[in-house]
């Protein structure tokens, strides 16, 4: 009975990188009975960066599946006879709206990269449709044509990149060490939230650009 005490000051977690969660001892709220126990890292699951996906931890905080503690990020306390549950496989959120997404989760990288990159690809786009005509010299032509696709094909790509990844990325900042008692269904269902904002911002901004195209450049040309 020595792990377990009646304090009940939260705990503050000093490093947040999590695979340092089971070497500081860290100690979870039991909801049920307001007593702080130690976590024990077989009773855990983190979502493992070589797996791609929630895993179950063994008794070293490892991969159950034999990729090492570094590999695994995040801690959620699970009953040991129940299955990690499955994170959804595709985020549109952080496809359609990487810069505000991952602003919200601390990924504010997405923003300094997808918006210059929309950027030029209005650029581009711009080039190609009102800038060559038939008397375009062919070289030039197939320049603008092929770095537009390119950057289509780019853009698109990395949006999808996003996508992919933004569910193990929000699962591992909520529950990064150990302590929140957030329900994984609750979880899930707060994180489709921004499907509502996102998605129409997205189609918002696209027939705003599309319009600004047809009806303003044409006369400036």
């Amino acid at each position: 009975m020595d792990d377990i005490t009646t304090n009940t000051t939260p705990l503050q977690v000093e490093a947040p990188s999590s695979h340092d969660v089971f070497a500081s001892d860290a100690i979870r709220t039991d909801s049920n009975t307001s007593v702080q126990q130690r976590m024990q890292p077989e009773d855990t699951i983190g979502f493992c960066l070589e797996c791609g996906r929630l895993v179950r931890r063994d008794e070293r905080a490892q991969c159950v599946n034999g990729h090492p503690l570094q590999a695994v990020m995040g801690a959620q306390v699970v009953a040991p006879d129940v299955e990690p549950p499955e994170l959804p496989r595709f985020n549109w959120a952080a496809f359609f709206m990487p810069p505000i997404w991952g602003a919200a989760h601390g990924i504010y990288f997405a923003g300094l990269v997808v918006i210059p990159l929309w950027l030029f690809l209005d650029s581009a786009i711009q080039a190609a449709v009102y800038k060559v005509g038939a008397g375009t010299p062919l070289l030039s032509r197939i320049i603008v044509y092929t770095v537009t696709v390119l950057l289509i094909a780019g853009t698109l790509g990395l949006m999808t990149w996003f996508g992919r990844t933004a569910w193990g990325v929000a699962w591992r900042r909520e529950y990064v060490d150990g302590t929140s008692t957030r329900p994984f269904d609750e979880f899930v269902k707060r994180e489709k939230r921004w499907y509502w904002l996102c998605m129409p911002l997205f189609f918002l901004l696209l027939g705003g650009a599309i319009a600004y195209w047809k009806y303003y450049l044409p006369p400036i040309i």
